[in-house]
């Protein structure tokens, strides 16, 4: 079930509506493929609906994890772009989050279609919001402006840079929109179709150094541990409630990671946080303290999990137990204050801005294959190594 909702991440259409039809537009799809899905998974009577019905909300999932970024990205103010599309992993997380403590609430429901059926009418609330929530968002002007729609495109933008009670001039928006709509002429001219992307050595790169970018970050096992918690926990010695509760509380985690991860973001850059780079300066010895605390922290949590694993299943020490528990919730926290919230920032800026419809589509792809990959393998990797 799980891989064939996951196949639906790579669809094709997230290539095409958003650059057809608006980045609104193509987010209303999404969110519609995904209520129905989610309403169907409610009302499934016999399990050939229920797969049917799981097909249809990875295609409205597939398509809004790649169009938020994108929208973010293309309605946000330059000095607080990489906070803002930042948020997008924030806000997936929390929706982990959200899911996880459902469970721990309607578990107690034992005996009833309610507590499975619950939990799947849920999750249609939040795409409903996001389709009525659509017609009073602003459209792109990037976008109104490749469609040859000035004079929509500058009241949008002048739109957004004044929400919120911006104090900003007039005459400083129209510059500043003067400027986008250079930008815009000339990347037009230079648009590529999308075959490039994989004749044209410097694309080919782009496309590659992204899909990378998500696969690796997922070869942390972080949605490994995330889907088959409650399994290792188990294997630990805790009781049911007691897995669900640990469960819940490791996912919470990560939005508060993400979020401190997106507010430092635009402060040290992309690469910075998801490489390590040579500055000789305060800015570097910082960075190498997220960087040595991030990614390389990540590794050695799984390190110590195994270790802490390994003694439990030999010794049956409660204190082995509590040590892996706690490796876990370090290595995502450490993730997601490195790199979760970065993927998908670097996975969209690393694209000329006329791309960045198609070239994030391409480049999550890596997110969900690495997906399918681990989490179809891991089952068969437990049960042959117990």
């Amino acid at each position: 079930m799980g891989s064939i909702r996951l196949v639906d991440f790579l669809e094709p259409s997230v290539l095409y509506i958003p650059d057809c039809y608006g980045r609104r537009w193509a987010l209303f799809i999404g969110g519609v493929f995904y209520c129905i899905g989610g309403a169907l998974q409610a009302g499934s009577v016999h399990m050939a609906m229920l797969l049917v019905a799981r097909f249809l909300s990875g295609c409205g999932i597939g398509s809004l994890v790649t169009l938020t970024p994108l929208y973010q990205s293309d309605v946000s103010p330059t000095n607080i772009r990489g906070f803002l599309v930042g948020m997008h992993g924030v806000m997936l997380c929390t929706g982990y989050s959200i899911a996880s403590w459902t469970g721990v609430g309607f578990y107690f429901l034992e005996g009833t279609n309610k507590q499975w059926r619950g939990p799947l009418a849920i999750q249609v609330v939040f795409p409903l919001l996001l389709c009525l929530g659509v017609f009073f968002l602003p459209e792109s002007p990037r976008w109104l402006l490749v469609q040859d729609d000035g004079e929509r495109a500058y009241h949008e933008f002048k739109r957004i840079h004044l929400s919120g009670g911006n104090d900003i001039d007039a005459q400083s928006i129209e510059n500043e929109f003067i400027l986008l709509r250079a930008q815009v002429a000339q990347e037009v001219k230079e648009s590529v179709p999308l075959s490039h992307f994989w004749t044209q050595e410097s694309l080919r790169k782009r496309c590659l150094i992204g899909f990378l970018t998500f696969f690796a970050g997922q070869g942390t096992t972080t949605l490994v541990i995330n889907n088959y918690g409650p399994m290792l926990y188990s294997n630990l010695g805790f009781n049911s409630v007691q897995q669900l509760l640990i469960q819940s509380g490791w996912i919470t985690v990560c939005p508060f990671a993400n979020f401190v991860n997106s507010l430092i973001v635009d402060r040290f850059g992309r690469v910075r946080l998801l490489s390590k780079r040579t500055l000789g300066s305060l800015q570097f010895q910082i960075l190498t303290v997220v960087l040595v605390f991030g990614l390389a922290g990540s590794i050695v949590a799984l390190i110590g999990e195994c270790i802490t694993v390994d003694v439990f299943q030999r010794t049956g020490s409660r204190g082995a137990a509590s040590g892996a528990v706690f490796f876990l919730f370090l290595h995502i926290a450490l993730f997601g204050l490195s790199y979760d919230a970065t993927s998908y920032i670097y996975g969209s800026e690393i694209f000329p801005s006329p791309l960045r419809a198609r070239g994030p589509g391409i480049s999550i792809t890596g997110l969900f294959v690495s997906t399918l990959i681990f989490l179809q393998s891991a089952r068969t990797t437990f049960t042959n190594i117990n």
